[in-house]
Formats: C-alpha cells, sequence, structure tokens
C-alpha cells in the first residue's frame, strides 16, 4: 500500500472534538470507498465506533508518511493526525 508524501507529516486532520462520527468526516477522503460505504451504512453507534477504532484507524496507520503514525497528538488528545514517531 503506497504511504502518503511527506508533506503530510506532523500534519493534523481533525482537532478539537473525539466525536467519532467528526473524525471520520475529517479524515475520509483518505479512505477506500469500502470503508467509507461500511462505516456510513453502519447504524449500530458501537459498531461505528469500533469500525474507526479498528479497520479505519489501521488503513490510516498503514498510508501514514514514512517515520509517522496516525494517532492523536501527545499534548491533544483531540487532535488526530500523522505524527512523526519517537525512535
Amino acid at each position: 500500500m503506497p504511504k502518503l508524501g511527506p508533506e503530510y507529516r506532523n500534519q493534523s486532520l481533525s482537532c478539537g472534538t473525539m466525536l467519532s462520527d467528526d473524525v471520520f468526516a475529517a479524515i475520509k477522503r483518505f479512505l477506500p470507498a469500502a470503508l467509507v460505504d461500511q462505516y456510513e451504512h453502519e447504524l449500530d453507534l458501537e459498531a461505528r465506533d469500533s469500525l474507526l477504532n479498528g479497520e479505519i484507524w489501521d488503513y490510516m496507520d498503514d498510508i501514514a508518511p514514512e517515520g509517522c503514525s496516525f494517532s492523536s497528538h501527545p499534548g491533544d488528545g483531540a487532535d488526530f493526525g500523522f505524527w512523526e514517531e519517537d525512535e
């Protein structure tokens, strides 16, 4: 799977909220259509949260720029993006 370029290093994608639907809306442009459809058609909120924190999170981590991971910012738990990993 191709990684995103260095322009996404230390890039915030969603900040100021921890609501699943808000985080999803901010990152869905990066996701394959199948994951978007699966999330948007899931009616059970717990299942949506599980999908976001499982498959979608893993996908975002897989496409993170080299040396980065998709996570919350170390200093702000409501700021999600691609942050450089500590070595």
